[in-house]
């Protein structure tokens, strides 16, 4: 190894800055667009056709911790997932990026009640925007890689 990379490497890195050279992509990515610990980067890819980058994002061990029935105080739980829905997010490095996420279903362990309302705030709802999931983004032919993207219903959208 060349001297300057060992020295480098044991450096260690000031405050506030989080090393990411060592960290699989979606952990990468998750200390990027940080989540509270109710959500966990399961995948990330880049769709070099559309020039659109998915994180997927899905619940994690933390998500019911708290978390009761509106009607009777119980405990919920985890009883399906939601058909996946994608979020439009501000672009991370010129590429378009979206979330993908299947909401879980839930329902209450003590009174078989479901909630009314989804009873967890989505934390990428502050900087995006529910699509249609039946929408397919693309980019326009030859438009900057600055341009926002077009939604284009797919045939199956109907």
């Amino acid at each position: 190894n060349h001297p300057r990379q060992v020295a480098r490497a044991r450096r260690a890195p000031p405050p506030g800055v989080v090393p990411l050279d060592y960290k699989q992509t979606p952990d990468f990515v998750a200390a990027l667009a940080p989540l509270p610990d109710a959500w966990e980067v399961e995948k990330v890819y880049l769709n070099t056709n559309t020039d659109v980058l998915h994180i997927e994002v899905h619940e994690s061990d933390k998500f019911l911790k708290g978390l009761t029935c509106d009607k009777c105080g119980g405990p919920l739980e985890i009883i399906g997932h939601e058909k996946e829905q994608t979020w439009s997010f501000p672009d991370t490095m010129g590429h378009h990026t979206v979330i993908d996420c299947s909401l879980p279903q839930l329902r209450c362990k003590k009174c078989g009640a479901v909630p009314e309302k989804f009873p967890v705030k989505l934390p990428w709802e502050e900087k995006g925007k529910l699509i249609s999931p039946h929408a397919q983004i693309e980019r326009p032919p030859k438009s900057s890689p600055w341009e926002f993207p077009y939604l284009v219903p797919t045939a199956s959208a109907g």
